[in-house]
């Protein structure tokens, strides 16, 4: 059976055909534009998350900076204060050395110096104390065990801060790895994210040509049941 066309059906045809594919790429652009606005959001979050990390990793540097020049100053001034305790050390045992030689009226008046307070009198036997300077070496050599106590406590605590500062700058590294992971992970999310966009994508574009098929078909059915 031989099909002629004319000038109407061809324009009927014409219109049924172009309202299909309007029909299609509209459904399409707005699938379209949908994931365009959640793709527009996403890109807006991670550039905005980017930013915001620029400026965190910036205050960190220099804050990490400030703490590197104060650890620096730091041993710096705990390098002199061993320097002087090595130099007082070294100054009270020559001292004592030379006590040890000093005739009885000097060694009488170098404890006067020490421990001022009364008087010392040289006696063919030793040394005569008034009551004064008694009661003055009696109480300065009460504050040597004291003092060596706490010149032993000062050292456990410094060793115990030093054990902290060691903890702290272990948990540092802990936290620094454990964001490292952190970055990790969120990147793989980024690429599974992004790999199901482009996923989507590739649909939509296959989708448009299962529309177009469509669309071919509803003309040829509409031609059908408008009788051409």
């Amino acid at each position: 059976m031989q099909i002629s066309l004319d000038h109407h059906h061809i324009l009927l045809y014409c219109a049924v055909f172009i309202l299909s594919l309007l029909g299609i790429y509209g459904i399409e652009s707005r699938v379209a534009d949908k994931e365009r606005t959640r793709a527009d959001a996403a890109e807006a979050k991670s550039q905005l998350i980017q930013a915001q990390n620029k400026d965190f990793q910036t205050q960190v540097a220099q804050q990490v900076q400030q703490l590197v020049l104060q650890n620096t100053q730091l041993q710096q001034a705990n390098q002199v204060l061993s320097s002087e305790i090595a130099s007082t050390n070294a100054l009270l045992a020559a001292q004592k050395t030379k006590d040890k030689s000093l005739p009885p009226d000097q060694l009488a008046a170098r404890i006067v110096t020490l421990v001022p307070g009364g008087s010392i009198s040289v006696q063919p036997n030793g040394y005569l104390f008034d009551q004064l300077e008694a009661v003055a070496v009696a109480q300065t050599l009460e504050e040597v065990p004291a003092l060596e106590s706490n010149v032993q406590k000062l050292e456990s605590e410094n060793a115990n801060l030093t054990t902290e500062v060691t903890n702290d700058v272990k948990t540092l590294d802990l936290e620094k790895q454990s964001h490292a992971h952190d970055i990790t992970a969120d990147q793989a999310k980024l690429d599974a994210v992004n790999a199901e966009l482009s996923q989507v994508k590739a649909d939509c574009r296959k989708s448009k040509f299962k529309w177009f098929g469509a669309g071919v078909v509803v003309g040829f059915v509409a031609r059908h049941f408008v009788g051409f």
